[in-house]
């Protein structure tokens, strides 16, 4: 890990950032639902990159659904935040949106680009396959701007093995037919972020620059204490549906009805009407709705183990890291999951992993967790602490981004 080094490389990030203070608005204006993982992942890596280079610019967009089913507003403003942060807008339609994305975006990009200086390097880093991104870099490169493309890519949506029906069925489709035109724009990519080898084939990168970082994230000053409750209390907090195979681990709660155990879940999807009734039927089941991330530590405080009941019957496990195993790891408390294809074995000494992927096999597994001492979790709390502040934080993962950017040409 670098210390006190800074870099004379100016960073344009190009993503769907946004700003803690602004996350409340967000969630008014999508009906309630914005994904966690992509701020979390997002910003553990933009404040990493700010630690080793003063010369950093964000252009963002707010991650909304389109108007008006996902979203309550159809014209999102322009913004700017200090002299570095500018928060494009764009007319909040499906197809639109990208268009007017794009125009906005390339509009800054090239602002900023013409603000060069020319013996300094520059690096646009795009997160996630921003259609209108990549579009903004491609039409700024063929304007003659000289720039290095870098794209994290945090899942691969064609791969996702996720079956959608009505209108999203429909936005889903239309997506796809856009990413099938992307390839001219990936090939216009410099160097890949990636979060499994198995990405690689998938975008058919071949000779490119890549390096694979399945997660980053912030250590926080104050970790949770480890308490020792009696009753033992788990934690499920992300989507709510079958995709995640969350029914049986319900049914495998349920089903030991003799543990001293709660499980508490928190989230929003197809299943909340399912959890309601089950959490009436046993009163072990809490469900507490969707949180604010705020609201979500006060709970965690609380909690004894995490678990994650994905399950790696999808194809697209392959492709993907669960990055709620990375956000449990970092508080110091036991996590229960599943060996995924997408999973790095440095991992598998710090996970929880049922034998197999039965029902039997995970209430094994969560009676077993539940019956460790005080001494066994003061040690697994040390032992992933340590694990993440040295290879997963923000200072460490960033430290190789920029090992990765020196090796660009």
């Amino acid at each position: 890990m670098r210390k006190g080094i800074c870099y004379n490389v100016k960073i344009i990030y190009m993503g769907y950032h946004y700003r803690k203070e602004d996350e409340k608005y967000l969630l008014e204006m999508c009906k309630g639902v914005v994904s966690a993982a992509h701020y979390k992942f997002q910003n553990a890596m933009i404040s990493g990159l700010r630690k080793y280079t003063v010369k950093m610019q964000l252009i963002t967009s707010l991650p909304v659904g389109s108007f008006p089913v996902f979203s309550s507003k159809l014209f999102i403003k322009s913004k700017l935040h200090g002299n570095d942060y500018f928060e494009i807008g764009f007319i909040n339609l499906p197809i639109v949106k990208n268009w007017s994305r794009f125009l906005r975006s390339y509009i800054q990009l090239r602002n900023l680009l013409k603000t060069n200086d020319s013996s300094e390097k520059t690096t646009v880093i795009i997160y996630d396959l921003s259609i209108p991104f990549l579009w903004s870099v491609y039409k700024a490169r063929k304007q003659g701007f000289t720039f290095n493309v870098v794209l994290v890519v945090p899942d691969l949506p064609g791969k996702l093995g996720i079956e959608y029906t009505g209108r999203k069925k429909l936005v889903s489709f239309l997506r796809k037919m856009q990413e099938k035109n992307l390839n001219p724009y990936i090939q216009n990519v410099d160097g890949f972020i990636l979060l499994t080898e198995a990405m690689r084939d998938a975008l058919s990168i071949q000779n490119k620059a890549y390096m694979i970082m399945e997660g980053v994230t912030t250590i926080e000053k104050d970790t949770y204490v480890i308490q020792f409750h009696k009753k033992k209390i788990l934690l499920y907090a992300g989507e709510l549906s079958n995709n995640v195979n969350l029914q049986d681990l319900i049914e495998t709660i349920i089903n030991r009805s003799k543990l001293e155990i709660e499980l508490w879940i928190c989230g929003k999807g197809d299943l909340e009407e399912y959890i309601k009734i089950k959490a009436k039927e046993d009163s072990r089941i809490k469900y507490f709705g969707y949180l604010s991330m705020d609201k979500m530590r006060e709970l965690e405080a609380q909690v004894d183990i995490y678990i994650n009941p994905r399950r790696s019957v999808h194809e697209y496990t392959k492709y993907s890291f669960p990055s709620k195993n990375l956000e449990y790891l970092k508080t110091g408390k036991p996590v229960i999951a599943y060996k995924l294809a997408g999973i790095p074995n440095e991992y598998d000494s710090y996970l929880f992993y049922p034998k197999d992927e039965s029902n039997i096999a995970l209430g094994e597994k969560i009676q077993e967790v539940c019956s460790l001492n005080c001494e066994e979790l003061q040690r697994i709390k040390s032992e992933q602490i340590e694990f993440v502040t040295r290879y997963k934080s923000k200072e460490a993962q960033c430290s190789r981004i920029f090992d990765f950017l020196e090796g660009i040409q």
